[in-house]
């Protein structure tokens, strides 16, 4: 996971004073199965970073001093589940492999899936990026999300609503999206912020606050376990069109 430092601090999770690791903010293991994985079609395989400022194709990797060793090991374990159920480096998907179809784009995950699981491991990923400085903060819901972590049964934060969205490779035009580490964040009226994080196959879709609509409630998959069904291809146009705003820099820019 993270190798300890001699840095002493408090932990942002737990609150202890100690030595803190350098935590990656993007799992490393996620750097790992991207840079491994097949149909990579970007020069020497690397990850497509994708912000709010630039497009950049780079193997750095974001890492901060946050947790103790204690939480570090709690976030592993998260994140250990879900790498089962995410896109993997023969690209294969269990996820979407396993989900029930409920209609043309709803779906419920397999059976025997644990949503508290899955649902920590998203939500330690917005926190994490909040906290670290590195993407806008989720100002006050931040507090909530770490007692949601720190505090295992605790229920999913109020007025907030964890959308996933599978990413379906069957039929692809434009390569595997799947390859791409993309964050950014709309916001919209009402006072509503949506949060997305996109990773290995997943496009995680956090409501925070204002008016959220029905039709997000009835997916909220922290409370349902429903998830939607996208595909690769409608995924990558999107991405095409942040990237106009999200210019491709360096080597990418190259290519």
């Amino acid at each position: 996971m993270a190798a300890k430092t001699d840095d002493a601090g408090v932990c942002r999770l737990c609150g202890a004073r100690g030595p803190l690791l350098q935590s990656h903010i993007v799992p490393k293991a996620a750097y790992r199965r991207i840079l491994k994985g097949p149909d990579i079609e970007v020069p020497k395989g690397q990850p497509v970073k994708v912000t709010a400022k630039a497009s950049v194709l780079t193997n750095a990797q974001w890492t901060a001093h946050l947790l103790c060793g204690v939480c570090e090991e709690r976030f592993g374990r998260w994140e250990h589940y879900a790498f089962e159920f995410l896109s993997q480096e023969d690209g294969a998907f269990p996820w979407l492999a396993g989900a029930t179809r409920l209609g043309e784009t709803d779906a419920s995950s397999p059976n025997g899936l644990e949503v508290a699981k899955l649902s920590r491991f998203a939500a330690s990923l917005f926190w994490r990026l909040s906290v670290s400085g590195r993407y806008p903060s989720l100002g006050p819901y931040e507090l909530e999300f770490r007692k949601y972590l720190l505090e295992e049964g605790a229920p999913f934060p109020k007025r907030t609503r964890l959308v996933v969205v599978l990413l379906d490779h069957s039929r692809v035009t434009f390569g595997r999206v799947d390859r791409a580490i993309v964050t950014y964040r709309e916001t919209r009226k009402h006072g509503q912020r949506i949060y997305r994080f996109a990773l290995l196959g997943v496009d995680l879709r956090l409501y925070v606050g204002g008016q959220i609509p029905r039709a997000v409630d009835e997916r909220c998959f922290a409370r349902t376990g429903r998830v939607l069904i996208g595909t690769a291809d409608a995924f990558a146009k999107e991405m095409g069109t942040v990237m106009v705003n999200s210019p491709p820099k360096g080597l990418l820019a190259r290519t």
